[in-house]
């Protein structure tokens, strides 16, 4: 099918290139007067042939190579392209390309055409079914993607909420992080935490005839208790 289409496209060509050339050789036998119409309908036939001549040779001609040019860098390639694969990807490019420009052509005589090819691509390539897998293929994938995405969200929210609750617990125990702490234990800084005003009974023995009975004070006082992570230290200095 691709030889075929490629075949006609260059018997047209060698057609036109040499008709243009036949019609000029024809036109040679003929001098117009300058400023004279032709008298008579030899005379206007070779005129014509000298027109059509030159319309072919430096009108149609270079337009028919400026379009081809121009498909050939902004379309993907169709089934009458030597270049055309004839596999899977091409025909999907193809029949994409043809689907979207039906969709934003408004000339009725370029979406027939459109239409036509759309129509002849899938009663030989089965453009359809094509079209059908690669929405499933597609369909699936954006299932997976989706599914893989919400478990990835569940276990990181599950994450993030395991990391508050063990934060709550350290903040409640051992109160919040004093990063610029260096621990007089291990020397390392930023592992410190500090919890402050804390309430603590302070027992004093008496002297004197106070000892001797076993008597002692307590006393309420407030300090400020420091836990260092990396060592597991505890320690407490006086508000």
């Amino acid at each position: 099918m691709q030889i075929k289409k490629l075949l006609v496209k260059i018997t047209k060509f060698l057609l036109l290139f040499f008709l243009a050339i036949g019609l000029l050789l024809i036109s040679q036998n003929y001098e117009l007067v300058e400023g004279q119409l032709p008298s008579t309908l030899i005379e206007a036939a070779y005129l014509m042939c000298a027109v059509g001549s030159l319309f072919i040779m430096f009108g149609y001609l270079p337009y028919w190579i400026l379009r081809g040019m121009y498909r050939l860098v902004t379309e993907p390639k169709g089934d009458d392209s030597w270049r055309f694969r004839g596999d899977d990807e091409s025909v999907k490019l193809r029949a994409h390309w043809l689907k979207d420009e039906i969709k934003i052509s408004t000339n009725s005589r370029k979406i027939k055409r459109l239409e036509k090819e759309f129509n002849a691509l899938d009663k030989t390539y089965k453009v359809r079914e094509i079209l059908k897998r690669e929405k499933a293929e597609m369909d699936a994938e954006m299932a997976w993607l989706n599914s893989a995405e919400g478990q990835l969200k569940q276990e990181k929210k599950e994450e993030e909420e395991e990391a508050a609750a063990e934060e709550a617990n350290m903040v409640r125990k051992f109160g919040y992080e004093a990063p610029k702490i260096i621990c007089p234990h291990c020397n390392e800084k930023g592992k410190v935490r500090r919890k402050e005003h804390v309430r603590v009974q302070e027992r004093t023995r008496e002297t004197g005839l106070g000892a001797l009975i076993g008597k002692s004070t307590i006393t309420d006082k407030s300090q400020t208790n420091l836990y260092c992570e990396n060592c597991e230290t505890t320690w407490s200095i006086s508000n």
